[in-house]
């Protein structure tokens, strides 16, 4: 994609800056550099939804459980999936696993203008984002469409920040998290366990045509989330998006957040055992 006119000066600053992360003080552990990527990135925020999708996934099926043991789910979802865990695990995963070279140049990204108004419109899209809301915005679109240039925009971020492949490993650990927990109910002799639930719930929705529907759906929800967001802060944000130390960032953000959630759907199952039990994987 071709970025023209007064994104050239953006262009100019980014590989600038990428190029000269700031003088942190070298004290600092890696856990407080991960943990400022975190809130600077806006997932700490984008965490706190998790939960509430399990939950939402988990009701879904209240009426094929008996009362107390959907009461007694939803109760060790809630805890398995709370915010402070999995963004506990997000940030131990980071400082272990990124270089702290990677995770500074990131935050000189996030630490911008730009970098902060991306960050603060991805939090309030995780928090206002439902099936009205979308609605309402594509009806906004049906009366003043996107420019070619938006829409060119908004391609080059999904592909930039791993969207589509993001989107298709949280739908994919949500779902085996809550077929943990409905299997964890089940008589021992009947549980099924993680790896065949896993390969059951592919069978049902293949990763392909998962991801093909993602594909689909990536673009209205990207142009959503970014309404708000200007075209050179977008163009920015691509630039850094595409720049190795934004790939480096973007794959050790989705490791951590694959990483968290597979590990909170253990401790859903294991928190339904029965005391002195471990949940097998």
């Amino acid at each position: 994609m071709k970025i023209q006119g007064t994104v050239a000066g953006l262009m100019i600053f980014c590989t600038a800056a990428l190029a000269s992360p700031p003088v942190l003080a070298q004290s600092e552990p890696a856990l407080g550099i991960a943990h400022r990527l975190m809130v600077r990135s806006g997932l700490s925020v984008q965490l706190r939804g998790v939960s509430k999708q399990v939950l939402e996934r988990l009701e879904a099926h209240r009426g094929t459980l008996p009362a107390d043991a959907a009461a007694s789910l939803a109760s060790a979802a809630k805890e398995a999936f709370r915010a402070e865990v999995l963004q506990e695990d997000v940030v131990s995963t980071l400082a272990s696993a990124m270089k702290r070279e990677d995770m500074e140049k990131a935050l000189v990204w996030l630490e911008t203008d730009a970098g902060r108004r991306v960050a603060v419109a991805e939090e309030l899209a995780s928090v206002t984002m439902s099936d009205a809301s979308m609605r309402s915005y594509a009806k906004e679109l049906k009366k003043k469409p996107l420019s070619e240039r938006r829409m060119k925009l908004i391609s080059a971020t999904i592909e930039g920040s791993y969207g589509v492949e993001s989107a298709v490993q949280i739908y994919e650990s949500t779902a085996l998290g809550v077929a943990v927990g409905i299997d964890s109910t089940q008589p021992l002799q009947k549980r099924l366990g993680a790896k065949r639930l896993q390969a059951r719930l592919k069978e049902t929705m293949p990763t392909e045509q998962l991801r093909a529907t993602m594909q689909q759906a990536m673009p209205m929800i990207y142009a959503y989330t970014y309404r708000n967001v200007s075209d050179a802060d977008m163009a920015a944000y691509t630039i850094f998006l595409t720049s190795p130390a934004g790939q480096r960032y973007h794959e050790g953000i989705l490791e951590a957040v694959e990483g968290a959630m597979a590990r909170a759907s253990v401790r859903l199952g294991q928190l339904l055992e029965p005391p002195g039990k471990k949940h097998k994987i």
